[in-house]
C-alpha cells in the first residue's frame, strides 16, 4: 500500500511542479491551476527575497515537496480511518 501512496503522491507532486513552470504562458488549462500553485509562489518569493522577481524552479520545487507531503498524508489518513471502518473495536 505504502508504494501505491508514494508513487500517486510523487505523481500529483511532479504535475504540480511542472504547471509551475509553465506559468509563463498562460493557457485556459493553467488558469484552473493557478490557485494551487500558490504555496510554492509564496515560498519562492520568500527565499529570493522580492516579490516581484522570483524564480520559478524554486517555485516549482516547494510545490512539488508540498503537494507530494499533502497527498501523502492525506491518503495515510483515509488508509487509517478506511481500516477502522472495516474492523471496528
Amino acid at each position: 500500500m505504502s508504494f501505491f501512496r508514494a508513487t500517486v503522491a510523487s505523481a500529483f507532486g511532479l504535475a504540480m511542479g511542472a504547471a509551475t513552470f509553465s506559468l509563463e504562458s498562460f493557457s485556459w488549462v493553467e488558469r484552473f491551476f493557478v490557485p494551487f500553485l500558490i504555496p510554492g509562489l509564496i515560498g519562492s518569493m520568500a527565499v529570493g527575497g522580492n516579490v516581484h522577481a522570483f524564480s520559478l524552479w524554486v517555485a516549482a520545487i516547494i510545490n512539488t515537496v508540498f503537494y507530494f507531503l499533502v497527498l501523502w498524508l492525506l491518503s495515510a489518513f483515509f488508509t487509517m480511518l478506511h481500516r477502522k471502518i472495516r474492523r471496528p473495536e
